[in-house]
């Protein structure tokens, strides 16, 4: 399997948009006039913070203790500043205050998108099951977006494909075991902050 998923979620909203474009594009790569897929420093940035942010999650650590460290993305050290600590701390502790005692909690998990899209895959950032206030029992993905070009929970189409991948990695074929409900949320600090959206999932 190549490292890059011909329908990638994250392009989702293009290729779903105009299918054509996935096959011109692979021409276009074929023929030269698109070159290989390369990193900028806005995407480096966020990687490392969505490293900051798995490290968090998965160990129990907090944004605040990486201040004074740097991570390094393709080469390129990215200091851990209180700048960066203040911003990815109030979505990690939304995820905590909700993630259920001894509920699993999948954290940057590839999932397998096959029975919607054949031999394409994607990460999740952060994903668990609760039951929410309402007393519905529900699918969170969490998304973090560093940057600062708006993006929105509603209708947010790669976070619904990657809700199915999840749904499907967590309950296989028993769909009868679904939740009733996903919960898409948008952990963007620098542009808007929490935004949340809710669809039925039957």
């Amino acid at each position: 399997m190549s490292a890059h998923a011909r329908l990638s979620p994250s392009a989702s909203a293009r290729w779903a948009a105009c299918t054509a474009s996935v096959k011109a594009i692979e021409r276009a790569r074929a023929a030269g006039d698109i070159g290989p897929d390369t990193s900028s420093e806005a995407a480096d940035e966020g990687t490392a913070a969505h490293q900051i942010r798995e490290e968090c999650l998965s160990l129990g650590l907090d944004a605040y203790d990486f201040i004074g460290t740097a991570v390094v993305v393709n080469g390129h050290p990215w200091p851990v500043t209180r700048e960066m600590a203040e911003a990815l701390q109030p979505g990690i502790d939304w995820i905590r205050e909700r993630v259920p005692a001894g509920a699993l909690m999948m954290v940057e998990t590839r999932v397998a998108l096959d029975p919607w899209l054949p031999g394409q895959f994607g990460t999740i950032d952060c994903a668990f099951v609760w039951r929410a206030p309402d007393g519905v029992k529900e699918l969170v993905l969490s998304d973090l977006k560093y940057g600062f070009g708006e993006v929105e929970a509603e209708n947010n189409l790669q976070q619904m494909i990657y809700a199915l991948g999840a749904l499907q990695t967590l309950y296989g074929d028993s769909r009868d075991r679904w939740p009733d409900r996903v919960r898409i949320v948008i952990d963007q600090p620098r542009k808007g902050g929490l935004k949340e959206w809710t669809i039925a999932v039957r």
